[in-house]
């Protein structure tokens, strides 16, 4: 299979085609790899729209980054679930798992915002993943790395930092955190984050905002 209008996946913005040729989609499962080939530099692109996983269409696979950087992309979009990754979820016993990545730019949404994903819930796994800019939700939720973790089952997340400032605007606003702006069932080793987090009506955290 490949990406297609009628994909869930389906490319949106003319510059997402520079992260796509350094993935490979598997049907179903929602797999991504990354290239082989390197780093990728989107060039000073903007999505305006959901990137991986917007609520509707959930990341439920493996994405191993092989320890490369994507940078060059701002994230602007005006909704929910908003980051690299919108929405990550496992499925049944099977984890969610994003590894080995690491992720340049700033990224702006309206509720669970994240550096590097806006919702993540139930048996994720966050491994050895970083992120570097600065993250502004403007009603609830952001995290430099993660907006929100929330669900029934664990997830783990391990080895990973973010760093650059994190702000929730607005009288309704939430809670922001350098690392995670909310994580209701989470275990957090060997992680940490750099940079000021503010929210102008709710509860701010270096690390953790709400646990």
């Amino acid at each position: 299979v490949g990406l297609s209008p009628e994909s869930p996946l389906f490319l949106k913005e003319t510059c997402m085609w520079k992260i796509a040729v350094g993935f490979i989609v598997f049907a179903g499962l929602a797999l991504f790899i990354l290239s082989k080939g390197g780093d990728i530099d989107m060039g000073g692109c903007t999505w305006t729209d959901h990137g991986i996983g917007d609520g509707n269409v959930i990341f439920s696979g493996d994405f191993d980054g092989g320890g490369h950087t994507i940078s060059g992309l701002t994230i602007d979009v005006p909704d929910s679930y908003v980051g690299l990754f919108g929405y990550v979820e496992g499925i049944s016993s099977d984890y969610a798992v994003i590894e080995d990545l690491t992720f340049t730019g700033d990224v702006t949404g309206d509720g669970s915002v994240g550096g590097l994903i806006g919702n993540l819930e139930n048996l994720g796994q966050v491994l050895n993943c970083h992120t570097t800019g600065n993250v502004t939700s403007s009603s609830s939720l952001a995290g430099g790395l993660i907006g929100y973790i929330r669900g029934y089952d664990l997830s783990i997340i391990d080895g990973s930092s973010a760093s650059g400032d994190v702000v929730v605007e607005g009288r309704r606003a939430g809670s922001a955190g350098g690392l995670i702006g909310e994580a209701n069932w989470a275990q957090v080793t060997d992680s940490f984050a750099s940079g000021d987090a503010t929210s102008q009506s709710s509860y701010a955290g270096g690390f953790i905002a709400v646990a």
